[in-house]
């Protein structure tokens, strides 16, 4: 049986009912998490920016754009979902593949849902199917393809979009093949534009391009069988890692991935974490000034300074960017909040000072989850510690009561929704028959 004989057989067969509860409670607070950073993001230049195109463009009105009481095709509201739930850089991440899964598979997968009045129980599939297929290709890929400047989640988010997608439609094995190659040859992202509008706008084309490759391949578009594996395909063009392939399927079935996704805590590269709650430790612990610090030297994974390696930030974008920029943040404020990253208070002046007495060093027997953290005094006394699994992570999970807090925060910017309401059918999701139901509950009209 070839690769993607084997890929499609798992998606096509993969059933509600052998899922675990916990892989069920996971994939459901995966959703509240996503619909609480969309509806934060929601006022966000680059998002109306995106919501004016649409409306300039039109669409049926069969999909709904999240917080902005507006409705248009399954196509763009996946785009405009997708970029608003990754723009404040909040959304959830899995740990091996660097990847934000859940925001282009959910954002794909709720618009066409919607579309065709599809249930609760086919969205937690779908949505589950796509995490697994994409985080499984991302671990198989890594770490040459994050090393050759790509951004996964535009890349592999793409394939977890059009994986969903295909699920949901009730797409045949040959069709599922034609949809995985139609999106791997839409997969695209670079790391370059990081601090900018473009990085989240990565995660709205990702859902975008899996819901026109699952529908497309619906209609019976072609697409190579070997577009995943072949010698000019996605493996070997996005990745040097040519012998790993077998990562994907290697317990496929057995073991869910979804496990290992990580929940934020903090609004900011994914990077910068451990970095964050070791300052903010050291803090609490010796009671820390910022004006009787005299050095602050943080050791890292070697991916930090290269995703988040931003000096000297100018606005909120970059700061959520920039190693040196978070860790004076959670020295000085004593808290990493989303409502921090403003163009105003990166350029703090206490923040700036505090910046330039940080310095970040690479240690090569770190992992990602993991930081250690040496400040010096003025007095000359020097404070050590480090972080093996930063907040959110599976090493130190965010309970669900704060996974709740961080949501009913979240929604309070849309005064009109109702987060009580939306946590309630998140809870019974595997009850609702059609989640337009859902998605009512989050328009904000």
């Amino acid at each position: 049986m070839s690769f993607a004989e084997l890929i499609s057989k798992y998606i096509y067969e993969l059933k509600y009912e052998n899922l675990p509860e916990e892989v069920i409670e996971l994939a459901k607070a995966g959703i509240m998490d996503w619909l609480g950073v969309a509806v934060g993001g929601a006022n966000h230049e680059g998002v109306l920016i995106l919501k004016d195109l649409i409306k300039e463009s039109g669409g049926n009105q069969e999909s709904t754009v999240i917080a902005q009481n507006m409705r248009t095709s399954a196509p763009w509201a996946a785009l405009i979902n997708g970029t608003t739930a990754h723009v404040l850089d909040f959304d959830d991440t899995h740990e091996d593949s660097i990847l934000h899964a859940t925001t282009p598979i959910l954002s794909a997968a709720v618009s066409l849902g919607e579309k065709f009045h599809l249930s609760g129980r086919d969205l937690i599939l779908s949505y589950i199917c796509g995490f697994e297929i994409s985080t499984r290709l991302g671990r198989a890929i890594m770490p040459s393809h994050f090393e050759r400047g790509s951004h996964p989640t535009g890349t592999l988010g793409t394939i977890g979009a059009a994986v969903a997608c295909s699920k949901l439609l009730g797409l045949t094995p040959t069709q599922i093949i034609h949809a995985l190659g139609i999106a791997a040859t839409q997969a695209a992202g670079v790391r370059e534009v990081f601090g900018t509008m473009c990085k989240s706008f990565h995660a709205g084309r990702a859902a975008q391009s899996g819901v026109l490759a699952a529908s497309l391949a619906a209609k019976g578009f072609t697409s190579s069988e070997r577009a995943l594996d072949g010698g000019n395909g996605f493996f070997n063009v996005l990745s040097d890692r040519k012998g790993k392939i077998n990562l994907v399927t290697d317990d496929l079935g057995d073991r869910f991935l979804i496990k290992q996704n990580i929940f934020k805590a903090y609004a900011s590269c994914l990077q910068v974490h451990a970095a964050i709650d070791c300052m903010l430790k050291l803090r609490d612990s010796y009671d820390l000034k910022p004006e009787n610090v005299e050095k602050i030297t943080a050791y890292v994974f070697h991916f930090a300074p290269d995703a988040a390696g931003i000096e000297n930030p100018k606005t909120g974008l970059e700061a959520k960017f920039s190693l040196k920029h978070c860790i004076a943040l959670a020295l000085v404020k004593g808290a990493v909040r989303q409502s921090f990253f403003t163009d105003d208070i990166v350029n703090d002046p206490e923040l700036k000072k505090t910046r330039k007495k940080i310095e970040i060093e690479v240690d090569s027997d770190l992992i990602m989850t993991k930081a250690r953290m040496v400040v010096r005094m003025s007095s000359g006394i020097e404070y050590t510690v480090s972080v093996d699994g930063p907040k959110g992570s599976p090493m130190n999970p965010m309970t669900k009561n704060e996974l709740i807090d961080k949501f009913t925060d979240l929604v309070g910017t849309a005064p009109k929704i109702k987060a009580h309401a939306v946590i309630d059918c998140i809870n019974r999701l595997e009850f609702v028959e059609d989640i337009r139901d859902l998605m009512s509950l989050v328009i904000n009209s």
